[in-house]
C-alpha cells in the first residue's frame, strides 16, 4: 500500500464491516461488497490524497468540485445483490435500436385517421368534388357557407370523434397495465414488460392493416387500440426503458442524459416517419404504409427478444398475487413511503413540477393545428408540416444544448430546467399574440432551453427513489402522464372553444401561466433538495506492487471517485 494513503485511513476486513453494521445498520445493504468487486484491479495511479483537514479528494479537485455542484457522484447501489453479467454498451445499443424501430408504431394513428377520412368521403361521394372551390383558393378564402366546406367539416368532426373514442380503448387498459407491468418491472425484471409493449405494438399494426386491407367495419379499430393498451403502450415502454437506463447509469448526469437521449430519438423518429408514411399513402396506398410500419416494429420486437439482457439490479423474486398487490400498492402510495419527510417532500414537489410541465405539451399539437388553421394564419397541411419539422429540430437542439451544458458548465440540471421554464412561458406568450406566419416559427426556437425539463425531472425523481424502486417510480410517472393526457384534452380544448371568438390565442396565455407556476415550484424544491444521496459507504481497492488488494472504507461525503 502506498504511503499516499495516511495511517488514519480506515482499513478493514469482513469483521470491520460487521462492526460497522452493528453501529450503523443502514450501511448493511451489501453495497460495500458490490463496490469492492466493481473496483478490483485499480492501479496505483488511481490514488487518493488528503489535505490538511483530512478531507479526501481525487487527483483533480477542481473537476470534482464541479461534479459536486451538479450532484454527479456515484449513486448508491442499495440492495444490489445480483451480479452484473451484461454489457452496458450492448444495452444502450439495443435500447436505441428498439426506440428507433419501435416508435414507428405511432404513425399508425395518422394512417387510421387519414384512411377513415378518405373512406367516409368516398362513401358519401365527397371525394369526387374535392376541387369544388378551385385549386387557387386558400382556406381563408373559402366561404364558410360553401356546401363543400360544411360537408368537409362534418366528416372531419366524425373522424375526430371516432379517433377520440378509439383512444379511450387504449387509455383505460393502459392505465391498468401501467399498474401491473410497473410492479412486474421490479419483481421479475425489466425484459418481460418491455417485450410485452412491443408485442402490443405489433398486434396493433397487424389488426389495423387487416382492417384497411379488407375494408372491415371501422369499429374493429377498437380492437387494434385495445391490443396496444393491454401491452401497456408507450407508458409501459417508457417505464421499462427508463428503468433500464437507470440500471446502467450510476451518475445523475449520465442518467438524465440517457433519458433525454431516448426522448430525443423518439422525436426524431416520429418526424421522419410522418414524412415517409405521408409519401407512401399519397403514392402507394394505406396497405403499403401499414406494411412499412409493421416491418420496423417487428424488427424491434425481434431485437429485444434475442439481444436485450436483463438489467434488474436486485435478485428476481418469485411472482405471487400477494407480492404483485404489494408492489401495486407501492406505486399508489410511493410518495408517502419513500425515505424521510424531506425526501418525500422533494418527490411530491417534483411530481407537481412534472405534471404542470407535461400537461402543457400533451395536447399542444391539436391546439397548434386549430390555432394555425384559424385566421389570420389559415395554414395548409404543408405549412403545418414545416412547423412540426421546426419543432422536432428544436428538440434535437435542446438535447445538444443539455450535453454542452453538462460538459462546459457547472450548472446543475435542476437549475437549467428552472431557467428553461421562463423561456417556455415566454414562447407561449409570444404565440398568443403573433399575427404573422413567420413569427410563429420563432415560438419553438424560443422554447429550446425548456424542452429538457421532462427528462431532467424523470432523472431526479429516479435518483430520489433509489435503484430498487425504479419500476415503481416510473409507473407512478406513467399514471400521471395518463392523467395529464385526459386533463389536457378536456381543459385546453374547452378553453379554446370558449375563447376562439374573441381571442384564439388565449389558451396559450393559460399555458404560460402554468409554466410560471412550474418555475415558482422550484423554489420550495431547492429548499428541501440536498442533491443525490450522500450518506453511503464505498469500498475502494488499490493494489500495491505485489498485486495484493486492500479495501478502503470512506464516506461518500468525501467525494471519493475513480480516476480513469
Amino acid at each position: 500500500m502506498t504511503s499516499l494513503i495516511s495511517d488514519e485511513t480506515h482499513l478493514f476486513n469482513d469483521n470491520s464491516i460487521n462492526n460497522d453494521c452493528k453501529l450503523s445498520p443502514e450501511n448493511c445493504d451489501g453495497s460495500e461488497t458490490l463496490q469492492a468487486n466493481k473496483n478490483k484491479g485499480m492501479s496505483n495511479t488511481e490514488r487518493l490524497v488528503r489535505d490538511e483537514s483530512g478531507t479526501t479528494f481525487p487527483n483533480n479537485p477542481s473537476s470534482e468540485r464541479c461534479n459536486e455542484i451538479k450532484g454527479d457522484h456515484d449513486i448508491p447501489p442499495h440492495h444490489m445483490t445480483s451480479q452484473i453479467n451484461y454489457s452496458v454498451t450492448q444495452v444502450r445499443i439495443v435500447l436505441s435500436l428498439t426506440a428507433i424501430f419501435g416508435n414507428v408504431v405511432f404513425a399508425t394513428d395518422s394512417v387510421i385517421a387519414q384512411y377513415l377520412l378518405d373512406r367516409w368521403s368516398d362513401e358519401s361521394g365527397h371525394n369526387k368534388s374535392l376541387n369544388h372551390s378551385g385549386p387557387d383558393k386558400g382556406l381563408c378564402d373559402i366561404n364558410e357557407s360553401d356546401p363543400w366546406v360544411i360537408h368537409n367539416d362534418e366528416i372531419q368532426a366524425r373522424v375526430s370523434m371516432a379517433t377520440m373514442y378509439y383512444s379511450f380503448a387504449f387509455i383505460f387498459p393502459a392505465f391498468l397495465s401501467s399498474l401491473i407491468y410497473g410492479a412486474l418491472v421490479d419483481i421479475i425484471g425489466r425484459r418481460p414488460p418491455f417485450i410485452a409493449t412491443l408485442v402490443g405494438y405489433t398486434s396493433k399494426v397487424i389488426v389495423a392493416m387487416v382492417i384497411i386491407r379488407f375494408d372491415l367495419d371501422p369499429n374493429f379499430f377498437y380492437l387494434s387500440y385495445a391490443c396496444d393498451g393491454i401491452g401497456g403502450g408507450l407508458f409501459v415502454n417508457l417505464i421499462a426503458s427508463f428503468s433500464i437506463t437507470a440500471d446502467i447509469s450510476e451518475q445523475k448526469g449520465t442518467r438524465i442524459l440517457g433519458i433525454a437521449f431516448l426522448t430525443f430519438i423518439t422525436k426524431v423518429t416520429n418526424a421522419g416517419t410522418d414524412i415517409l408514411i405521408g409519401m407512401l399513402i399519397k403514392h402507394v396506398g394505406y396497405v403499403a404504409a401499414s406494411s412499412a410500419i409493421l416491418a420496423p416494429v417487428s424488427i424491434s420486437l425481434i431485437i429485444s427478444i434475442f439481444f436485450l439482457p436483463e438489467t434488474l439490479p436486485v435478485a428476481k423474486q418469485k411472482l405471487s398475487l400477494k407480492r404483485l398487490l404489494d408492489y401495486t400498492t407501492r406505486i399508489v402510495f410511493l410518495y408517502s413511503r419513500v425515505g424521510d419527510k424531506r425526501k418525500r417532500l422533494c418527490l411530491f414537489i417534483s411530481l407537481i413540477i412534472f405534471f404542470t410541465s407535461v400537461v402543457n405539451t400533451m395536447n399542444l399539437g391539436t391546439n397548434d393545428t386549430l390555432y394555425q388553421k384559424h385566421e389570420p394564419f389559415c395554414w395548409d397541411s404543408a405549412q403545418l408540416a414545416y412547423y412540426t419539422a421546426v419543432g422536432n429540430l428544436a428538440s434535437v437542439v435542446a438535447f445538444v444544448y443539455l450535453c454542452m451544458c453538462r460538459c462546459i458548465t457547472c450548472v446543475s440540471e435542476e437549475v437549467m430546467s428552472m431557467i428553461g421554464m421562463l423561456f417556455v412561458a415566454g414562447s407561449f406568450t409570444l404565440e398568443a399574440f403573433v399575427n404573422k406566419s413567420w413569427q410563429m416559427f420563432i415560438v419553438p426556437i424560443l422554447m429550446i432551453p425548456g424542452l429538457n425539463i421532462t427528462p431532467i425531472t424523470r432523472g431526479v425523481m429516479s435518483i430520489l427513489a433509489g435503484p430498487d424502486k425504479q419500476g415503481v417510480m416510473f409507473s407512478s410517472i406513467a399514471l400521471i402522464e395518463i392523467v395529464c393526457c385526459l386533463v389536457s384534452r378536456v381543459v385546453y380544448n374547452k378553453i379554446y372553444a370558449v375563447t376562439v371568438d374573441f381571442m384564439p390565442g388565449f389558451v396559450y396565455l393559460v399555458m404560460a401561466g402554468v409554466s410560471l407556476v412550474t418555475f415558482l415550484l422550484y423554489i420550495p424544491f431547492f429548499h428541501f433538495y440536498d442533491g443525490p444521496p450522500r450518506s453511503y459507504k464505498i469500498l475502494r481497492e488499490t493494489h500495491d506492487n505485489e498485486g495484493k488488494g486492500t479495501s478502503i472504507n470512506s464516506s461518500a461525503s468525501t467525494q471519493e471517485r475513480e480516476v480513469t
